[in-house]
């Protein structure tokens, strides 16, 4: 099976979904932590500082990151395809 190109918005949407998805355990691991730092009794001093704005910067920097790995993803699959084209395809061997 040779593979000649790739579907540009379909790697580019797959692969931002699953960075966002990523990212976002990542950052329930820091909010969990942050719980757990408390109720151990470390202080958190910082956090009463950032009031409610942690829970804007969670979902604002949750769609930028979508939008920043969706359009680098998009600049890759285009990069992908040139090479594609320039070598023939890329032959992958099945066991059909």
């Amino acid at each position: 099976m040779r593979i000649t190109r790739i579907s540009l918005t379909g790697l580019a949407t797959v692969s931002a979904t699953a960075n966002t998805i990523l990212m976002l355990l990542l950052s329930l691991c820091f909010i969990f932590g942050g719980v757990t730092a408390s109720a151990v009794g470390l202080p958190l001093d910082m956090l009463d500082e950032i009031d409610e704005s942690g829970t804007v910067a969670f979902i604002v920097l949750t769609i930028l990151y979508f939008i920043a790995t969706w359009i680098v993803t998009a600049i890759w699959a285009l990069i992908f395809n040139l090479a594609l084209t320039c070598t023939g395809g890329f032959y992958i061997e099945t066991s059909e």
